[in-house]
């Protein structure tokens, strides 16, 4: 099983991001994390199948757009929600736009600016063949 990433995006970041300010201090720091950690396994899902996980380093702000959306969508969802107020459709209709990304990611569609662990060449050596005997044309007429 591969490594945890580390969150692509940090409590200190949801706001920058879309997250309401005052709808995130009724939700302690550490269900704030435990949200970036998840939204973050969650696009690792996605990512695994195309990327060799984790990431050595992050270059792509649209990973952290994405994963700050997912998060606040996993945070507000349990503190309750209340649909006919109009913002929870934003927060309804990011977070389907972040997997509809994230899904585009593993098909190939789009692709991430990240680095990633090259793998190790193999420690081993390759079979060799030695022949000869001379074969082909040579000498018939």
């Amino acid at each position: 099983m591969p490594s945890q990433s580390p969150p692509y995006v940090l409590p200190s970041e949801l706001t920058l991001y879309g997250a309401n300010a005052s709808a995130l201090r009724k939700i302690s720091l550490d269900q704030q994390m435990a949200a970036c950690q998840s939204a973050t396994d969650l696009l690792d899902g996605y990512f695994s199948s195309r990327y060799p996980l984790p990431f050595v380093s992050v270059n792509d702000t649209s990973i952290k757009i994405r994963a700050a959306h997912i998060a606040t969508w996993f945070l507000l969802a349990e503190g309750g929600r209340n649909p006919e107020a109009g913002w929870d459709d934003q927060i309804d209709q990011r977070y389907k736009e972040a997997i509809a990304w994230a899904v585009a990611v593993q098909k190939q569609a789009t692709n991430l600016n990240v680095t990633i662990a090259q793998p190790s060449k193999p420690n081993y050596s390759f079979p060799a063949v030695i022949s000869s005997r001379q074969r082909g044309w040579t000498g018939c007429r």
